[in-house]
């Protein structure tokens, strides 16, 4: 139970240092296609790491209907990862673009 925890306490620290960073570019730079890649690349890294901490907890003995559930949010959780790590990637391809 003690590695798990650890490993939890690492995620929790990794996604609040994402969040330290995502504020402290706030107005640093100007809007252009690198600032969106970084925080898109940023929000996707912290949607992955809210999945694998939801699987590091586990669905302990759920019932069949909150499984289900449990399942559905970490199947959202990696769509909005994809979607912003894409995002990035449309970004980085045309720097031109407005893409948002």
């Amino acid at each position: 139970m003690t590695h798990m925890l650890t490993e939890s306490a690492l995620i929790d620290n990794a996604l609040a240092a994402i969040e330290t960073v995502l504020a402290r570019m706030d107005g640093a730079l100007a809007a252009s296609p690198e600032r969106l890649a970084i925080e898109c690349c940023l929000t996707s890294a912290s949607a992955l790491l809210g999945v694998s901490q939801t699987l590091i907890g586990g669905a302990v003995d759920l019932p069949p209907r909150d499984k289900v559930r449990y399942w559905n949010s970490l199947v959202e959780q990696t769509k909005v990862a994809g979607r912003a790590a894409y995002r990035a990637s449309i970004a980085l391809t045309d720097p031109e673009s407005r893409y948002r």
